[in-house]
């Protein structure tokens, strides 16, 4: 039989294991629960610390940026006033060398024009005496131009009698039917019958002391006041020494002068009216100047005369009367006739100024 003193020594020894358990048990989880938090703990801290360095990065890469972005503005800005400074200095320099050429320019056209007026006034007297002059231009030519070429003629002792400005109602197009002046002709005919009679009788009548060939035209009528009185031509008297009705006995020279504007005009009546001209022996009687020529114009009036075997050799050229060197061209030309040239600065020029 077991005593209570065995019983009470189990009980002991059971209550003496359990604490001994608990304790060691206790003991060995804290250790390794201690280490895992401490470990937890450890790499928070490095996290963190790498957390603040990236934060500290972004912060130097955003003032080195801001930094940059101030250096670039200040860069721009600098740079800016330095192009407006340049900018500034190069119109000035532009303004001074414009006025500059501006001022030799106008010495440049000053000495020309003195070379002009003294070979002008040095040409011997009488240069153009005996010669009677008749000015024929579209209306719509530089009026500047054609006064300094009227000038020219009086200045030389020719008889200048005044100007025919031709109106667009001269055109007679063939190909169109275009007629603007049906009611001076008879009825019934035809564009280019009604062509050959315009022209005929204004050669006839402007020249009809001088030129050969039998009479086409309105029966013996002052064709040039009709057509003067039709609002086709405007006779300009001013600076002259005649009316229209006298040119026909006094003119032996006439001038035509035109632009690149009106080739129609020139094509459609003055060149039949040269024709018709020269095939009543009018050679040697007239030029044509052109204002306005250069060699990059591929359409010349003048060129119409040049290239023609016929007119060439009985009507002279000149181109570019609208320069002051042209107009001295032109003088000397002039006074060269009966003998025909063709002078100017385009290819189809013979030379720049008669010889």
């Amino acid at each position: 039989m077991i005593n209570l003193r065995y019983h009470i020594v189990s009980i002991v020894a059971v209550f003496l294991a359990l604490g001994i358990g608990l304790a060691l048990g206790s003991t060995f989880v804290d250790s390794i629960l201690v280490n895992e938090l401490k470990d937890q703990v450890d790499e928070f801290e490095i996290e963190q610390q790498d957390a603040l360095e990236l934060r500290d990065t972004a912060i130097a890469q955003r003032e080195e940026t801001m930094l940059a972005l101030a250096t670039l503005e200040s860069n721009a800005e600098t740079a800016k006033k330095l192009h407006a400074t340049e900018l500034e200095n190069l119109e000035r320099t532009l303004i001074q060398e414009n006025e500059s050429l501006s001022e030799e320019a106008q010495k440049l056209a000053g000495e020309n024009r003195d070379i002009l007026e003294g070979v002008q006034r040095l040409m011997p007297v009488n240069r153009l005496m005996g010669t009677s002059w008749v000015v024929m231009a579209p209306i719509g030519i530089k009026r500047n131009v054609l006064n300094e070429v009227r000038e020219l003629l009086m200045r030389s002792e020719g008889q200048y009698l005044g100007t025919f400005w031709v109106r667009p109602e001269m055109k007679i197009n063939i190909e169109n039917g275009e007629i603007a002046l049906e009611s001076l002709f008879p009825a019934n005919v035809s564009p280019v019958d009604m062509r050959s009679l315009l022209v005929a009788q204004l050669a006839e009548e402007i020249f009809s002391a001088d030129l050969d060939g039998p009479a086409r035209g309105n029966n013996g009528e002052d064709f040039i006041a009709e057509l003067i009185e039709a609002g086709a031509l405007r006779y300009d008297r001013y600076q002259g020494s005649s009316t229209s009705e006298e040119t026909a006995a006094l003119a032996n020279r006439v001038l035509i002068v035109t632009d690149g504007l009106h080739n129609d005009l020139f094509d459609e009546f003055f060149v039949p009216l040269i024709e018709e001209i020269t095939k009543r022996g009018g050679v040697g009687v007239g030029a044509v100047a052109q204002l306005d020529a250069t060699n990059q114009q591929s359409d010349h009036a003048v060129d119409r005369i040049r290239n023609d075997s016929s007119l060439s050799i009985a009507w002279a050229t000149f181109d570019s009367v609208d320069a002051l060197l042209g107009r001295e061209g032109l003088l000397v030309g002039l006074d060269s006739l009966p003998d025909v040239g063709h002078f100017g600065e385009l290819p189809s020029a013979e030379s720049r100024f008669p010889r």
